[in-house]
């Protein structure tokens, strides 16, 4: 009964007729929706709702189990932030938002490239995880899951979390981008697992079967499989990111008042089909928002403009009158998680050129699981005279000149390969001048002395007055002096300055 489904569409969608084995025709009012209410407590599954319209015959199609639809950029904590940090990364650790050819990663014609940003948003350059998932940034989750997870490990993680092989799309773009069609249900549950401290518990919707005296003789949760799949650590993290995400970023409309929420948005490309999947303090709940012959939404809908208010419009009124309840109990030490200050660009600890960056990326304060913070001091970050108007190491004849912090690229590092490229541009506009021109000398813009317009517009000016006083001072003097020789011998010294 949502009202703003019509909006979602275009016009000319409205119905979209199926074709029955007697020759007839239904008409399934469009788009279509599924959503999946879950307690990841207990594993009990508490609501399916396969379709807009109630069901009005047995074995119809059911949304909410039965789809094949991509989920997004929704897939990207269960499949790239919680496996890359639950293999030793962190909210802090840094990857490179940036134009640049990420190994592995290859467009439709083969070519190595990476992918764009949802909606053309600008690249951020040096990127925590926990920026790039509250933003959703396409080339940052790339980057992570390709230097930090492997396909692989985030198929394996995709399976241990209870999706199977039909939904997954094993390649870079399936996995980190969601073109895999991972259903509700399984999103629900997915998300679940990092909702009950990294446990996945099989869903369950029959609470057990007694006979006519009571006597039971199958229960449900006895039979119910259970593994570790993350961390409890990394269960604490990736929730706590993606409350981020509801606090500030992409998920914004799925806050509940009174309620603390945790999600994420997602929106396939085109605009074919809308996902949200998030948690309360109290349920799961994975939805989506699509035509059922994958046509496109209207070019305005997004999952944070649809899926998000609709997630938000039921799950609301299911949370009537129940306290609000965190996610994860207990505090972050009882994960044993530290808080540590890195820097925003190596990801290594702080130091006070970090501190004072030139480009203003500066240091980053979260939490790590213990054992994995780093121990070295950044190796990207030193103090140096630049000039302010080239942005390269200051040379004798610059004359505006600072102190700063500035990033260069240490040998063996992953951007060492782009010096000296048709990507060195990119280098220099995310990380600043110096990291590529640092090690070829100082400014380029300032040569001789000459170039600088203090010494042209005043001092040079005010020399030639002290020349001529000097000149005159030197007529009435004895020539054979000693005071007549040392002026002369100055006269000419300041005068070769000049002409240089």
């Amino acid at each position: 009964k949502w009202t703003k489904y019509p909006s979602l569409r275009d016009p000319a969608d409205k119905v979209y007729r199926t074709r029955n084995a007697d020759g007839t025709y239904d008409e399934i009012i469009q788009p279509q929706a599924a959503a999946v209410v879950l307690d990841y407590r207990t594993g009990e599954i508490k609501a399916i709702v396969g379709s807009r319209t109630v069901p009005t015959v047995k074995k119809t199609l059911n949304r909410a189990v039965d789809m094949n639809m991509p989920v997004g950029s929704a897939i990207k904590p269960i499949s790239v932030y919680a496996p890359a940090i639950n293999q030793g990364a962190s909210p802090a650790s840094i990857v490179f938002n940036m134009p640049l050819p990420i190994a592995g990663w290859k467009d439709a014609k083969g070519n190595d490239t990476w992918p764009r940003n949802y909606g053309g948003s600008s690249y951020a350059g040096p990127q925590t995880l926990r920026q790039a998932l509250v933003k959703s940034h396409n080339t940052a989750a790339a980057q992570t899951l390709m230097t930090m997870v492997g396909v692989n490990n985030a198929h394996y993680y995709l399976n241990e979390l209870g999706v199977d092989d039909d939904h997954i799309d094993v390649t870079p773009f399936g996995l980190s981008l969601g073109s895999s069609g991972i259903t509700p249900m399984q999103m629900t549950v997915a998300f679940g697992v990092l909702a009950n401290g990294g446990v996945y518990q099989e869903p369950i919707s029959v609470l057990g079967i007694s006979d006519s005296e009571g006597n039971v003789v199958w229960d449900g949760h006895a039979n119910q499989e259970r593994r570790k799949v993350f961390k409890e650590s990394t269960a604490y993290l990736v929730v706590d990111m993606l409350k981020s995400t509801v606090k500030s970023g992409t998920g914004t409309s799925a806050k509940i008042s009174g309620q603390t929420v945790a999600g994420k948005t997602g929106t396939n490309s085109d605009q074919k089909g809308v996902f949200f999947a998030g948690m309360t303090g109290h349920y799961a709940s994975a939805l989506w928002i699509g035509h059922d012959n994958y046509k496109a939404l209207s070019s305005k809908t997004t999952g944070s403009s649809a899926a998000a208010p609709l997630w938000k419009a039921y799950m609301e009124k299911i949370h009537e009158g129940l306290s609000n309840r965190d996610i994860l109990d207990g505090d972050p030490e009882d994960y044993g998680l530290v808080k540590a200050t890195t820097c925003a660009v190596s990801g290594q600890l702080a130091t006070d050129a970090c501190r004072s960056d030139a480009m203003d990326y500066g240091v980053v304060t979260d939490y790590w699981a213990y054992g994995t913070v780093p121990t070295v001091y950044c190796q990207m970050h030193s103090y140096q005279r630049v000039c302010l108007d080239s942005g390269e190491p200051a040379s004798p004849y610059c004359w505006n000149i600072a102190e700063q912090g500035v990033i260069t690229i240490p040998s063996g590092h992953p951007l060492e390969q782009f010096i000296g490229t048709e990507y060195e541009d990119v280098l220099i506009e995310y990380l600043g001048s110096y990291c590529v021109y640092g090690a070829r000398g100082t400014c380029s813009w300032h040569t001789t002395y000459q170039e600088n317009p203090v010494v042209e517009n005043t001092l040079i000016p005010d020399a030639l007055i002290l020349l001529a006083q000097a000149q005159n001072r030197l007529a009435s003097m004895d020539v054979y002096s000693w005071e007549y020789s040392q002026l002369q011998s100055a006269i000419t010294n300041l005068q070769y300055v000049i002409e240089q």
